[in-house]
């Protein structure tokens, strides 16, 4: 098998010949070769997908696995979602939101997942146990791609560049 330059990163990605050879189909490929791990796979076989078949894996994987959505990942997650239309299980908002970000690291602080619940963000920092940042910004209705709660998170799916006001609200210290 070749490894894909198409699609930079640490995985090992593999070409479309590689997984579209007989009769398999690339959305049951991602399903059986990486139930656990399926988002990072997706972001590369999504282009072999038919546009209701990414749409309706990112409603079923987003929140199962969305680590490292940074770069290339992160804009291909974006173009994604922009193209399903909102997705999600919290109802669309019609007018901006206040939302809050919970990172490690200042560099994180433009992600896509946000929270309506300060309480939340910071539980994401704490959870890491390194210390870290707390953000507040305001998503206009236009930048919010989907939200979730199946996890109790009342997590939104935004695209980053269109926030506003983004802010450092709280610095929580390394614990003790």
């Amino acid at each position: 098998m070749k490894k894909s330059q198409d699609y930079p990163g640490d995985w090992e990605y593999w070409d479309r010949d590689d997984f579209l050879e007989g009769d398999d189909d690339p959305y049951e490929w991602t399903c059986a070769r990486d139930s656990g791990q399926t988002f990072d796979r997706f972001l590369f076989v999504a282009r072999f997908m038919t546009k209701e078949q990414r749409r309706e894996w990112l409603i079923e994987r987003w929140t199962s696995n969305k680590a490292r959505m940074w770069g290339n990942r992160q804009r291909l997650a974006i173009e994604y979602f922009k193209e399903a239309g909102y997705l999600g299980t919290l109802p669309q908002p019609e007018a901006e939101l206040t939302l809050y970000r919970g990172s490690s690291k200042p560099r994180y602080r433009l992600g896509l997942s946000w929270t309506t619940s300060i309480d939340v963000a910071r539980r994401f920092v704490e959870m890491w146990f390194t210390g870290g940042i707390v953000y507040s910004a305001i998503a206009p209705p236009e930048a919010i791609l989907g939200g979730f709660d199946e996890r109790e998170e009342a997590e939104y799916v935004v695209d980053p560049k269109m926030l506003r006001a983004v802010k450092r609200i709280e610095v929580i210290p390394v614990p003790v």
